[in-house]
């Protein structure tokens, strides 16, 4: 079984649902034609491409400062290099896609997180809101993230259990890589570029 994720009354106000019009989801940062970018973007376009061979979705908005989707980019590339276990990294994905009701990152990351070993049962409870059954380290990773998210601290218990898990070292990658995929959805939210092929989101 998996535990439940509580998680607070939605806003009626930010309820995703009065969102759901037609006009509402073109993309306001489409990828960019390079001739119509300005010195600064054109250099850092040609950085981030060079790096990851494409312009990842989230950096046709934060290409609006080239300053900041560079320093982005080298933060992510530090925790994509750093300690943090590749499931982990993929479970807290798919759990700041929920939260944020990002249906790209969702889609975007479901099969990468499948790769990274999580099993079926471990995404859909996430899916649904829940801590996954699931390696020692993620459910450590799931519970810190909650307790970042709903409580906005990390409880003695869990933060040993995070330790544990992760190390020290990991611990503190773990709580940057919260804030990173929640600015990815967040990004992307605001961009809203078309859902990739795929899995659909169950939110």
């Amino acid at each position: 079984m998996s535990e439940p994720m509580s998680e607070p009354m939605s806003d009626p106000v930010a309820d995703p649902s009065d969102a759901d019009r037609a006009d509402d989801f073109a993309d306001r940062y489409p990828p960019p034609d390079p001739r119509t970018l300005d010195i600064d973007q054109q250099r850092a376009h040609e950085r981030i491409e060079q790096r990851r061979g494409r312009l990842p979705a989230p950096f046709t908005a934060l290409l609006a400062s080239p300053v900041l989707a560079e320093a982005f980019d080298q933060l992510s590339s530090a925790l994509q290099q750093g300690v943090l276990p590749a499931d982990v990294r993929e479970a807290v994905f798919l759990m700041q896609a929920r939260r944020q009701r990002c249906r790209y990152l969702w889609t975007n990351h479901v099969g990468k997180a499948l790769e990274a070993g999580l099993d079926g049962a471990a995404v859909a409870a996430i899916g649904q809101g829940r801590i996954p059954m699931a390696p020692v380290a993620v459910r450590a990773a799931a519970h810190f993230e909650q307790a970042l998210a709903l409580e906005h601290r990390v409880p003695q218990p869990i933060h040993d259990a995070a330790v544990a898990a992760l190390g020290a070292r990991g611990v503190v990658e773990l709580t940057a890589f919260c804030g990173f995929a929640s600015s990815v959805a967040l990004l992307l939210n605001v961009r809203q570029p078309g859902s990739p092929t795929g899995a659909e989101a169950p939110f």
